[in-house]
C-alpha cells in the first residue's frame, strides 16, 4: 500500500484506512478523546479535504466505450463551494422584496428576521452540544410555526473558538409581520430589532439574538456572509482566521449538514428542473442513441495519474486497467 508523503504522519498514528484519511477514523480517534483536540481535528479534516478523489465512470454508447473521472465534492473543497454558490445563486439573483425603509421614521414592519442562537456551555459538553443542537433547532422552529404560521428559512451551524456550535438563520414568514424599532448596541452601532423578541426566546435554552431585515436582498447577503465567509479563500491561513476550518471540521466529524434550506424556499430560489435529455444524445434523424453510464468506483487522484486538480478528465483504458 502506497501512502502519499503528506499523509505519512497519519499512517504512523493509525489514522488512515487503506492509506486514506477517512471520516470513520476521525470519529473513532477525535470523538474518543476526553478533551477534543480541535487543532488536530482541523489538520486532519484539511488532509481529508485536500486528498483529491474521483468517481470513475464508463460511458457506453453503442459499441463505443470511454472512461471519465469526475472530481468528488468534499465538504470545503473547490467543487463543494461551487455547488453551494450555485444553490444560493437563485436567492442572490432574485428581485428584491423590501419590507420597510430604514430611513422611514414612521411605523415599520417586517416579515424577515435574522436570528442567532447560542449554546450555553453550562448545559453540556461540546459533544452534547453538537449531538443535541439539531433536535433543539427542530423543536424551536416548530414552535415558531405553531405561533406564526408558515415560514421559510436558511440555517447554518457555526463553531465558536471553544468548539461549541451556534446557529445563524434567516427566517421569512408568509403571513405574519413584526413591529420594528431601532436600537443602539454596546458597540455603538444601531440595529433594527423587533418588539416580539420574547416569542423567539421561548423554547430555546440559551441566548437568542433577533435582528429585523429591511429587505430580502439584504437578508440574503447577511446569511450568505456566514455561509461563505472564507469560502473563496482557499489558503490555510484564511480558513484558520475565520474559524471556517473549525466550523467545517466540526460539522464533518459530527456528520452535520453545514447549512439547510427549507423545501419551499428551495423551490422558490432554485426552480429545480429535472431534464431527462441529459442521458440521451440526439441523432441527426431525430431519434436517440441510448447512453449508459457505469459506476466503476472512487479512486484517488494519484492512482488515476491526475495531478492538475482537474474537475473532470477523460482517461484511456490503459491508464486505469490496473484498477479494474
Amino acid at each position: 500500500m502506497i501512502v502519499e508523503p503528506s499523509l505519512e504522519r497519519y499512517e504512523s498514528e493509525g489514522l488512515l484506512i487503506n492509506g486514506k484519511p477517512r471520516l470513520e477514523a476521525a470519529q473513532t480517534y477525535f470523538l474518543g478523546l476526553r478533551d477534543m483536540d480541535f487543532e488536530g481535528l482541523v489538520d486532519y479534516y484539511k488532509a481529508w479535504r485536500s486528498f483529491n478523489e474521483y468517481i470513475l465512470l464508463e460511458r457506453v454508447e453503442g459499441d463505443q466505450r470511454s472512461f471519465h473521472a469526475i472530481k468528488c465534492s468534499k465538504r470545503g473543497n473547490d467543487v463543494y463551494w461551487w455547488r453551494v454558490g450555485r444553490r444560493l445563486a437563485g436567492l442572490r439573483d432574485k428581485k428584491d422584496v423590501k419590507f420597510f425603509n430604514p430611513r422611514d421614521r414612521g411605523l415599520k414592519k417586517t416579515r424577515a428576521v435574522f436570528v442567532t442562537l447560542t449554546y450555553d456551555t453550562k448545559i453540556g459538553s461540546v459533544y452534547d452540544a453538537w449531538e443535541d443542537h439539531g433536535s433543539w433547532w427542530n423543536r424551536w422552529i416548530t414552535n415558531l410555526r405553531e405561533k406564526f404560521g408558515e415560514l421559510s428559512y436558511i440555517r447554518t451551524w457555526e463553531s465558536f473558538v471553544n468548539g461549541y456550535p451556534h446557529v445563524h438563520a434567516l427566517i421569512i414568514f408568509k403571513d405574519h409581520e413584526f413591529t420594528v424599532f431601532r436600537q443602539k448596541g454596546k458597540d455603538g452601532k444601531y440595529r433594527f430589532r423587533i418588539q416580539e423578541k420574547a416569542c423567539f426566546e421561548a423554547g430555546w435554552h440559551s441566548n437568542v439574538d433577533v435582528q429585523a431585515c429591511s429587505s430580502l436582498k439584504k437578508a440574503s447577503l447577511y446569511i450568505t456572509k456566514y455561509l461563505t465567509k472564507g469560502f473563496h479563500e482557499h489558503s490555510e491561513e484564511a480558513l484558520d482566521k475565520s474559524l471556517r476550518g473549525l466550523t467545517l471540521a466540526m460539522n464533518w466529524v459530527f456528520k452535520k449538514r453545514s447549512f439547510a434550506v427549507s423545501r419551499d424556499l428551495v423551490d422558490l430560489i432554485n426552480g429545480l428542473r429535472n431534464s431527462k435529455s441529459e442521458a440521451l444524445q440526439m441523432m441527426l434523424d431525430g431519434g436517440f442513441i441510448p447512453v449508459e453510464w457505469c459506476f466503476l468506483g472512487v479512486f484517488s487522484a494519484g492512482s488515476l495519474g491526475i495531478s492538475d486538480n482537474s474537475w473532470s478528465k477523460r482517461l484511456e483504458l490503459s491508464e486505469i486497467s490496473h484498477l479494474l
